[in-house]
């Protein structure tokens, strides 16, 4: 038998076959499906007891830093019983030894006859969209009232004057006082600069909260709050918890609400998450702790355009009225009258609570820092603080009272009709317009 030479153009097509056959038999791992959330492996945070004495913590980070070879412990500025540790694969580790199942996000251990929840430092990112650069100076004149409003993000500009005019920052930023510190645990007087605002950079851990965000994520979301002002604003208490980046971590999140809750806000806006196929009990028993003291949480849906019943989006999917949610938690997406913004949003009948529209019923909000009114920003960080907007303007006087869902819900949306393309999207089937 005489074997022939295969022509070149023959072979090159049997191998892009084979290649074609082994790569659609590989198992996908495309964002999208039930991934766990990433985390720091080297990291875990771990949550006392409230009330815990200062000694028994030490007799507990004693004997962990023997077993575990602990390189170092920070603690939580404004609240000692919220911990990072740091040491070579210690989640692996301690699930290990505690018989925990080590892909757990979460789990809730005993030392020395003390539960604490022990956690992987989970990594979030914010929901963001695009943003087109123009911004001018907005020219924010209201009066500021009482009602605290926390916003944890990338900052806010308060220096170069390019989006907020200089004469703005008074009128709805708290001053720097030593009181304000002193009601989160920060007694330091060599801590607390007079000339700056009420804020806290947890990166630093000190006032700077500048934000250093290539599209001044934080910048955007507050003047999307203020946009939706009509007489008093609100008090914001400033909390760059993300950095330039966009990043964020549970132990800085953790940290950035208990401050955001013994400084006394009374709404929180969360233009941020990430996914993970189950939930994490440090972040739980924080947004729990927001419910026993009256404090609303305003959360993004998320940008992935998948239901989140599959796909939980974090701290948003809180917000489930089925299986252990809150009632403390709105979860906003972006909607038009012809449905859910895909791919740009997130949806869910039982974890998704109402949607935002831009103006003119558009997947794309108006940029407040735009004074021809024409550029737009898209993701649901944006809807989120419209929503926030919304529901501070409401409340700029009054209190409330519980349960906050079903009070707030119950008056924000007063009028708006059902849209019908929501149905099974957004639990309430109802969306505002920017």
């Amino acid at each position: 038998m005489i074997i022939k030479p295969i022509p070149y153009q023959t072979a090159l097509l049997t191998l892009c076959l084979l290649f074609f056959v082994f790569a659609t038999c590989k198992k996908s791992t495309s964002v999208g499906q039930r991934q766990p959330a990433p985390f720091r492996p080297n990291e875990v945070v771990l949550v006392y007891p409230s009330g815990l004495s200062q000694d028994k913590r030490e007799s507990i980070r004693k004997s962990l830093l023997l077993r575990y070879q602990i390189r170092n412990v920070e603690t939580c500025i404004c609240d000692p019983s919220i911990e990072r540790i740091t040491a070579e694969n210690v989640h692996q580790a301690i699930t290990t030894d505690t018989s925990s199942r080590p892909a757990s996000t979460s789990t809730r251990l005993g030392v020395q006859g003390v539960e604490m929840v022990l956690s992987k430092n989970v990594l979030f990112q914010q929901p963001i969209g695009q943003r087109n650069r123009g911004p001018v100076p907005f020219d924010f004149g209201k009066k500021r009232g009482n009602l605290r409003i926390a916003v944890i993000d990338t900052g806010i500009d308060t220096t170069d004057n390019q989006h907020f005019s200089s004469a703005s920052f008074s009128h709805f930023l708290l001053p720097s006082t030593a009181a304000n510190y002193n009601a989160v645990g920060i007694t330091d007087p060599n801590r607390i600069n007079r000339s700056r605002y009420f804020g806290w950079n947890f990166f630093t851990n000190n006032q700077n909260i500048k934000d250093d965000h290539a599209q001044q994520h934080g910048t955007v979301v507050t003047g999307l709050i203020l946009s939706q002002v009509t007489e008093t604003a609100p008090s914001i208490i400033y909390l760059k918890a993300f950095d330039a980046s966009g990043s964020s971590d549970l132990f800085t999140i953790r940290c950035a609400l208990k401050f955001a809750e013994k400084a006394g806000a009374k709404i929180i806006n969360a233009s941020w998450g990430y996914d993970d196929i189950e939930e994490n009990d440090a972040l739980r028993d924080a947004i729990s702790s927001l419910e026993k003291n009256n404090i609303l949480l305003v959360a993004a849906a998320g940008n992935n355009g998948h239901n989140t019943n599959t796909i939980p989006h974090w701290p948003g999917s809180f917000s489930n009225t089925t299986n252990r949610g809150f009632n403390n938690v709105i979860t906003v997406a972006t909607a038009t009258t012809g449905g859910i913004c895909l791919p740009n949003s997130n949806y869910s009948e039982n974890r998704v609570d109402v949607a935002i529209a831009g103006r003119g019923d558009n997947c794309s909000f108006v940029d407040v820092f735009d004074a021809t009114g024409q550029l737009r920003e898209t993701g649901t960080s944006y809807a989120a603080a419209i929503m926030t907007g919304v529901i501070a303007n409401q409340f700029a006087s009054d209190p409330m009272p519980p349960p906050l869902k079903t009070t707030v819900l119950n008056r924000v949306l007063n009028g708006q009709p059902d849209i019908p393309s929501l149905s099974g999207k957004v639990r309430t089937k109802k969306r505002i317009v920017q």
